[in-house]
């Protein structure tokens, strides 16, 4: 699915899962929110929400030094590691990438029970 950023310094286009676009729109819709929050909007697993919302904000094609601050998205997570439910997440729109079009489609699936 591709997806258009409006909201953000410079309009980009990425190629991402369902799930991811609905995690943003959720997020244009109300600022921020907890993983667990969009979950239950969406009506999808926590764990899922989680794991898709992870490469929003750590994907390896325009964050791969995993900073806290260069994904789509921010968290309040205080280390780089995957996203869990409890997280609250928000748009980042001071977002840069020196590409018009580029992916968040997981490049490895983490293995949900």
């Amino acid at each position: 699915m591709e997806i258009q950023y409006l909201k953000m310094k410079k309009q980009f286009k990425s190629k991402s899962t369902l799930i991811q676009f609905l995690v943003l729109y959720q997020l244009e819709k109300r600022e921020k929110l907890k993983l667990s929050e969009i979950a239950g909007l969406i009506g999808s697993r926590d764990d899922l929400v989680a794991n898709e919302a992870t490469f929003l904000l750590y994907h390896p094609s325009f964050n791969p030094k995993k900073s806290p601050t260069g994904g789509i998205i921010l968290s309040d997570s205080t280390n780089s590691a995957d996203l869990d439910p409890n997280n609250t997440i928000w748009i980042n729109k001071e977002f840069f990438i020196n590409s018009l079009v580029f992916s968040t489609i997981p490049t490895k699936q983490k293995k949900v029970k």
